[in-house]
């Protein structure tokens, strides 16, 4: 059962403000999760008076195209820095806890952006933290995870890095692939903050997507609404930064129920590797192969 890490929620988190951020890795149906979310902030929250701030990939920013002392990609070297506070990792970590202003710039004051707003919630890859994953850094939110079986998320990934007309991407980097900085993340905050541990299964989701939302809520204190599981099909703000990455969400209608799968090479009847397998030519790939069996040790 993927919800069997499910905690329920302190009171405290059900009465209250919440904070809480997905941590994924590429190619989890993760950008399908946030849009049910954000369509419950349009629907049964905003129903009942509440405001939720919906941040997409914010961490992505410092990533690829913070100041140089803040990235840790050359994706988009020729890209000319950005100075506003969410291109940096403080800056990221305070709009999570705080709500954010787009607009404040890297020299305005601490507090001028903070705008309080009743939930915060966040969603983004593992790696984008690389080297700031530790206690300090993840104090104060809710941490849970989106899985989903590398033999799956891989290929996929490598297909949309090397589709430079879709997606503008010319190179595969096994350094975005995540599942470490993933696993190193659930330590932490299993371990170090003692949170319980929220983790869904992307497969799981699919396969009952109004049980499993309906148990993620009740574990981060939101309410759950069936609202949530469908909306009109079209663009998001925010998510122009990514094109072509995000093409299913944006055309999707909502979750849709899948047939539980059983085997992880169920998107073809020839077997993981086999010729009918939807990847089968990215799955030959040596390069593949080695990010698969190296996520797999996380």
């Amino acid at each position: 059962d993927a919800m069997k890490c499910m905690a329920k929620p302190a009171a405290a988190a059900a009465a209250g403000p919440t904070r809480t951020v997905l941590w994924t890795v590429p190619r989890a149906i993760s950008t399908a999760f946030e849009r049910a979310i954000l369509a419950l902030g349009a629907s049964a929250l905003a129903q009942r008076g509440e405001r939720m701030d919906v941040l997409h990939e914010p961490f992505g920013n410092p990533f690829y195209f913070g100041p140089l002392q803040e990235r840790q990609s050359t994706r988009y070297a020729a890209e000319p820095p950005q100075f506003d506070k969410m291109s940096t990792i403080h800056g990221v970590s305070r709009a999570l806890l705080h709500g954010f202003d787009r607009n404040a710039t890297l020299d305005g004051g601490d507090d001028e952006d903070v705008c309080e707003p009743h939930h915060v919630f966040s969603k983004d890859m593992a790696y984008y933290i690389r080297g700031h994953i530790n206690k300090t850094m993840l104090e104060g939110v809710q941490h849970t995870f989106l899985i989903r079986h590398p033999i799956k998320s891989v290929p996929s990934l490598y297909r949309g890095s090397m589709d430079t007309e879709t997606t503008g991407w010319d190179y595969f980097d096994r350094g975005e692939v995540g599942y470490k900085e993933l696993h190193q993340i659930f330590e932490v905050a299993t371990k170090e903050l003692g949170q319980k541990a929220v983790v869904v299964d992307a497969d799981e989701l699919l396969a009952d997507p109004e049980g499993v939302m309906s148990q993620y809520c009740n574990a981060i204190g939101i309410p759950f609404s069936k609202e949530m599981l469908s909306w009109e099909p079209g663009p998001v703000p925010g998510w122009e930064t990514w094109p072509g990455w995000h093409d299913d969400a944006i055309n999707s209608t909502g979750l849709l129920k899948k047939a539980k799968a059983t085997k992880v090479d169920d998107e073809g009847s020839g077997g993981s590797r086999g010729k009918s397998h939807k990847y089968a030519k990215e799955l030959a790939i040596p390069e593949v192969q080695k990010s698969i069996a190296e996520s797999l040790d996380h």
